[in-house]
C-alpha cells in the first residue's frame, strides 16, 4: 500500500454485554442485554463466534468474497467466491527501497498481489482452488448480477488503478473481460452493489488517494454484455460526503454504507458519517452516526440487521507522527442497526467486541446457516518483520434464536454471576433480619462481636 499512514483494523467478532465464556475456539454469549439507553436494540438473539477448522490454501488480504446461489436455488448449495487479494505472507511491509528512503518516503504497500479466485463450500466446509482472474488486484469491489461475478476498481502490485471489468461463471469455472472502465470511474478502496439491471460503484480513491463521491451505474439490461465500452455508463447524484475505505450493503432497494476516511484531513479521521441511498429516487441522505467513527470496517447483512465489525481508528495529531505503523488505531467495536423499509433513520447499537486483532479481511453472509463468514486478513504491526502479515484463518459467526418472552420492557435473561449475587445477598438479608429479632425478644444485648 503506498499511503501516507499505515492502517490497523480488527477482526473476528465476539459479541458480549454481560457475561461471556470462552471454551476452547467458541466464544459464547451469555446473558444478551437487548437494550441501549431504556431501548430495545434489533439484536433479539445471541451471536456466537467460532474459528473455522479449516484454513484458507494461503494467507491473504484485502480480498473480495461474495456469496452466490447454487444450482438448487434455495439457500442449501450456496457457496462463496474468494478472488484477488494480497498474498504476500508479510501483508504490507514497510518500504526497503533505497532510493524512496533517501527521499524520507515511508509508507507499506503489497510486495504480491494475486489473481487467485477460491470457491468456499460452507455446507461441505471445503475450498476449491479456481481458474485465476486475467488481472492481479487488490482493494477491490465485486458484485454478483446473473449468476457471474463481476469485479471493479482496484489496484495491482505497482499501484496502479485496474481499469479491467472482468466476470466470473462458476458453473463454467471461466472468466470473461468485459471492457474498460473510463479514467473519470475507476478507483480504489470502492463500494459496489447491484440492484435490477444495474451495477453502481460509488466512492473510493482516485490514483492519488483523494477520496471521491461519484455514484455511477452500468447498464445491464442486455444481459451479460460482451463489451462494456459501448454501454451507457450515467453520472448518478453523488454521495454527501465524498470518502474511501467504506462499505456498503443493500436492502429494501436502498444502499446503505458505513465509516471511511478523506485525504481532506489527511485520513486522520474515521468517519462516524453513514449515508443512504435510494435506487428508485436516486438521493442520497445522512443516516444515523456510527457511535465510533471508522473506516474500513466489515459492513454485512445477517436477517434484515446491519453488522458494522473492527476498523481504524485514529490518533490525535496522527499527521504529526513520525512513524506511520502508529498512525491508526485498532478498534474492536461491533455496531448493529435494523432499517425500516420506509424509514432512512435508524440507531447503530454497540453491541460487543471483536475477538482476534486483524484487519483487510472479507467478509460473506450465507442465510441457510444464519452465519457471516470471514477471511484472512493482517494481524496487527510486527516489530520482527516491520510488517502487517497476512494470514489464512476463517471465521464465522452464527444467530442463535431465543423464545420470545411476554415482557417487552424488562430483558429477565440473567447470567451465572447475577444469579450468584442475587443469592449472596439474600443470605445476608435473612441474616441481618434475624438478628434484629433477636435483638427485640431477647433481654440481653446483642455481643459487640456478633459477625453480620
Amino acid at each position: 500500500m503506498i499511503k501516507k499512514l499505515s492502517k490497523l483494523n480488527l477482526l473476528w467478532i465476539g459479541f458480549a454485554t454481560t457475561t461471556t465464556t470462552t471454551t476452547n475456539n467458541n466464544f459464547f454469549v451469555e446473558g444478551q442485554s437487548h437494550y441501549h439507553d431504556g431501548e430495545r436494540h434489533p439484536l433479539e438473539d445471541s451471536m456466537e463466534f467460532e474459528w473455522n477448522s479449516v484454513h484458507m490454501p494461503y494467507p491473504v488480504s484485502d480480498t473480495t468474497s461474495n456469496y452466490m446461489e447454487g444450482e438448487n436455488g434455495d439457500g442449501t448449495d450456496g457457496f462463496i467466491i474468494i478472488t484477488g487479494g494480497c498474498d504476500d505472507p508479510l501483508g504490507n511491509q514497510r518500504n526497503k527501497t533505497e532510493a524512496l528512503k533517501e527521499i524520507n518516503l515511508d509508507f507499506f504497500y503489497c510486495t504480491s498481489v494475486t489473481g487467485k479466485t477460491l470457491k468456499f463450500d460452507p455446507f461441505e466446509n471445503t475450498f476449491t482452488a479456481m481458474e485465476n482472474a486475467p488481472e492481479q488486484r487488490y482493494r477491490h469491489a465485486a458484485a454478483v448480477y446473473n449468476g457471474e461475478l463481476y469485479v471493479i476498481g482496484g489496484r495491482d502490485a505497482m499501484d496502479n488503478l485496474v481499469k479491467e471489468i472482468s466476470s466470473f461463471n462458476p458453473k463454467t469455472n471461466t472468466w470473461t473481460k468485459r471492457g474498460k472502465l473510463p479514467d473519470n470511474i475507476v478507483t480504489s478502496d470502492l463500494a459496489a452493489w447491484t440492484h435490477r439491471n444495474y451495477i453502481y460503484v460509488a466512492g473510493g480513491f482516485d490514483a492519488d488517494y483523494n477520496a471521491v463521491g461519484n455514484t455511477y451505474r452500468l447498464d445491464l439490461t442486455g444481459g451479460n454484455v460482451v463489451d462494456f465500452e459501448s454501454m451507457k455508463y450515467e453520472e448518478r447524484t453523488p454521495m454527501k460526503v465524498p470518502r474511501g475505505d467504506m462499505h456498503a450493503v443493500t436492502m429494501w432497494g436502498k444502499a446503505y454504507l458505513a465509516g471511511g476516511i478523506t485525504h481532506e484531513n489527511e485520513w486522520c479521521v474515521g468517519m462516524r458519517d453513514t449515508e443512504v441511498y435510494d435506487m428508485g429516487d436516486d438521493t442520497w441522505e445522512r443516516w444515523s452516526s456510527l457511535t465510533y467513527g471508522r473506516a474500513d470496517m466489515a459492513v454485512s447483512v445477517l436477517n434484515g440487521k446491519i453488522f458494522a465489525s473492527g476498523g481504524e481508528s485514529k490518533p490525535d495529531r496522527c499527521a504529526e507522527l513520525g512513524d506511520p505503523a502508529f498512525g491508526s488505531i485498532p478498534e474492536d467495536h461491533v455496531e448493529v442497526t435494523k432499517p425500516e423499509p420506509e424509514s432512512s433513520h435508524a440507531h447503530w447499537y454497540v453491541i460487543g467486541k471483536i475477538k482476534d486483532e486483524r484487519f483487510r479481511f472479507s467478509a460473506a453472509t450465507v442465510p441457510a446457516l444464519n452465519r457471516i463468514y470471514h477471511f484472512g486478513g493482517q494481524l496487527p504491526f510486527d516489530f520482527d518483520c516491520q510488517c502487517f502479515r497476512a494470514d489464512d484463518k476463517v471465521g464465522y459467526m452464527t444467530e442463535l434464536f431465543i423464545p420470545e418472552t411476554n415482557d417487552t420492557n424488562l430483558d429477565t435473561t440473567l447470567s451465572a454471576g447475577a444469579i450468584t449475587s442475587i443469592i449472596i445477598a439474600s443470605l445476608v438479608g435473612v441474616g441481618i433480619v434475624s438478628l434484629l429479632i433477636l435483638k427485640v425478644f431477647s433481654k440481653k444485648p446483642i455481643p459487640s462481636d456478633a459477625v453480620v
